[in-house]
């Protein structure tokens, strides 16, 4: 405002103080434990031009800085995870659409309302699932029959971790056996024992070998998991039985 006062001249300039909002949110991943710096996060203008980009703390803290605000009006944001390369992981799609409203509230001081968040800024939360890929092993081997060609004879070869069988698979006379998978979708270690069922065949002696075979599971950094066979075989497909056949005089 100007006023002439005996040929003076006077004026004022108004400014509200400036105001500002910060927003934050929690990263949450659930099947391991969260890194430093593991997910990147985007605030993005109306326009989609990308105004900063923050990372996760390894307490899961996701912090932008403060925006600050001069004038009165309306501002629009979002808040949205960045794609995540890191095998296993299960990224989170939500996008938070943000509307900043400043007003004057007549006394010299801008004013801040946030939607689409908690009035504070906070609540931009993400949660992610990581999940590695399974592995698995086949194990097997030959039945030879001695004494006999051609041999009907079914025979048959039973899978146990414990005490507990898992698999009983059957052949006729010679030649290969092999049991299903054995699929593993975490870490860990595995005792099983691989043998033939004592049959009654006249004229059989049966194998009464039991192979014990170790299968430990491990995942690399790449969330691949990985069984190494151990134990009486490092191939699990050469657990290998011999029968003799011998006729009654």
């Amino acid at each position: 405002a100007t006023n002439a006062y005996d040929g003076l001249d006077f004026t004022n300039n108004y400014q509200a103080k400036e105001t500002s909002v910060t927003f934050s949110g929690t990263k949450s991943l659930t099947g391991k434990d969260l890194v430093d710096g593991e997910f990147s996060f985007d605030l993005k203008d109306s326009k989609g031009n990308v105004l900063q980009t923050v990372q996760n703390g390894k307490d899961g803290t996701i912090s932008f800085k403060p925006i600050p605000y001069t004038a009165a009006g309306q501002y629009t944001y979002t808040i949205s995870e960045e794609a995540t390369q890191e095998y296993g992981v299960t990224a989170d799609a939500t996008v938070y659409n943000i509307t900043v409203e400043v007003t004057d509230d007549g006394s010299g001081q801008l004013k801040a309302g946030v939607t689409g968040l908690n009035q504070d800024g906070s609540g931009a939360d993400f949660t992610n699932t990581y999940k590695a890929d399974s592995t698995s092993v086949t194990l097997g081997g030959f039945k030879t029959v001695n004494g006999i060609n051609n041999s009907a004879k079914t025979f048959s070869f039973t899978l146990s971790e414990g005490d507990t069988v898992l698999q009983t698979v059957t052949r006729t006379g010679a030649g290969e056996y092999k049991f299903d998978p054995i699929s593993y979708k975490e870490t860990g270690d595995h005792t099983y024992t691989v043998a033939e069922t004592k049959g009654n065949a006249a004229g059989y002696t049966y194998d009464t070998r039991a192979y014990t075979v170790k299968v430990s599971v491990t995942e690399d950094k790449s969330g691949h998991l990985h069984a190494k066979i151990s134990g009486d075989t490092t191939t699990g497909t050469d657990l290998n039985f011999t029968n003799t056949y011998k006729a009654k005089e």
